[in-house]
Order: structure tokens, then C-alpha cells, then sequence
């Protein structure tokens, strides 16, 4: 079980005074548990109801965009979140920036959750799959909360070592952000696929821009999730 969180952790998470918390409890905006006599909150939760709007009641403004609304939630990838000649020192590193990413995009608010899924879902079993190519993602609650199959991409600057399986280090990595359900199995065998084409993996270590980057890769998995 996920540990609740306390409304001094949630006024830092949120980045606004413990009164404001109050003041959303007692009005009923925000997921909130009586334990005893104190107020708990689970983290699950408490993500799920800020990305789907929850950022207005903290702010105040009824018209506030939510981050979601910034972006196509149904684009599998983005200029925003693709990541060209990234420098990192090991894949932890390189996993990090990826969670950061989703974080500043609007699509993540509990990053260290996420990240020790994925660090987890990697001791467990390489998501190197060869050819300087990986595809880190976790089968993890966590991950229901992905209401769309987002891909955050990262060319990096120097290869690093994600123990795949021909021993190679990596330079080519796709962080898979989607529910546990059919559409992250589709997702996860079309980028499989993908990666094992030499002359498509070769266009996007020689890509200049972001949107030379992910355009192929726009073109042939989105139709296929979408199937």
C-alpha cells in the first residue's frame, strides 16, 4: 500500500500553504481521508484528481488551462517530450531526465513513484533489447494513470549501459507511459518491431531537429496503436 501522505506533504508537493489545503477540504475539492483526527491523503489519488483539473481548485481560476490542454493528449509523441543528444552518466540518469520531462510537460506529478517503478522494472529484467536501442516502461499501478500511450524519446550524447542483451551500450532510448491494458502491449510490440529497423534507427541518430526526430516515428506507430 502506498503511503498517504500528510497536508504538510501535500502543501509542498503542491507548492502552496496548509491553509489553502484546509480550505479545499472543507469544500470538498480535493481526495481527502479522516484518519482519527487527521487528514490523509493517498497518492494515487491524489494525482489522478490533479491532472484531470484538480491544478484549478489549488490555483483559484476557474479558467486556468489544465496541462493536459496544452498539448494533443492523443499524440503519442511530441517535440516536448523528445530529448536530442541528452547527457547522462548511467541509465538512472537517463531515466530521470525522462520522469522530469513528463513532469514538466503536465503529465506526471508523483516523479519519484514512477522513476522507482521503472528502476524496478529494470533490475528486474533489461529493457535494452539490443542495437543501442531501449524501452524502459513499467507494469506498475502507476501507470493506469496514463489516461493515453505517450512515448518520452532520448537521443544520447554519449552511449551509456543498460545491460541490454547483446551487451551494447545505448544510445537510443523510449520511455513507454501507458494503462496496463492491450493498448501498452500494442504499444510496447510496435516500438519492439521499430527498433530492430537499422535504416529508421540510423535516421534518428543523424536527425537535426526534434520534429525531423519523431516524424517517421509518428507516421508508423500511431496508426498501428490506434488500430
Amino acid at each position: 500500500m502506498e503511503k498517504l501522505l500528510t497536508i504538510k506533504e501535500v502543501s509542498e508537493l503542491l507548492q502552496v500553504n496548509e491553509r489553502t489545503i484546509h480550505r479545499l477540504i472543507q469544500t470538498e475539492k480535493i481526495p481527502a481521508t479522516k484518519v482519527g483526527n487527521q487528514w490523509r491523503f493517498h497518492p494515487s489519488l491524489l494525482e489522478a484528481w490533479f491532472l484531470n483539473g484538480g491544478e484549478k481548485a489549488v490555483h483559484g481560476h476557474r479558467d486556468m488551462e489544465s496541462p493536459w490542454s496544452q498539448e494533443d493528449e492523443y499524440q503519442i509523441f511530441s517535440e516536448p517530450r523528445t530529448l536530442l543528444d541528452l547527457k547522462a552518466k548511467d541509465a538512472g540518469e537517463v531515466l530521470q531526465a525522462m520522469v522530469d520531462v513528463l513532469a514538466d510537460t503536465g503529465h506526471l506529478l508523483l516523479k519519484s513513484a514512477f522513476l522507482d517503478a521503472l528502476l524496478e522494472r529494470q533490475a528486474f529484467s533489461t529493457t535494452g533489447l539490443g542495437r543501442g536501442v531501449a524501452l524502459p516502461h513499467a507494469w506498475h499501478p502507476i501507470s493506469d494513470l496514463f489516461r493515453v500511450p505517450l512515448v518520452v524519446s532520448a537521443r544520447l550524447h554519449t552511449p551509456v549501459d543498460f545491460q541490454a542483451i547483446d551487451n551494447q551500450p545505448v544510445d537510443l532510448v523510449f520511455l513507454l507511459c501507458s494503462p496496463r491494458n492491450n493498448m501498452h502491449l500494442k504499444l510496447l510490440s510496435t516500438m519492439s518491431a521499430l527498433a530492430r529497423d537499422n535504416q529508421l534507427m540510423n535516421h534518428l541518430r543523424q536527425a537535426q531537429t526534434k520534429a525531423e526526430f519523431i516524424s517517421p516515428l509518428k507516421d508508423r506507430v500511431s496508426p498501428l496503436v490506434a488500430a
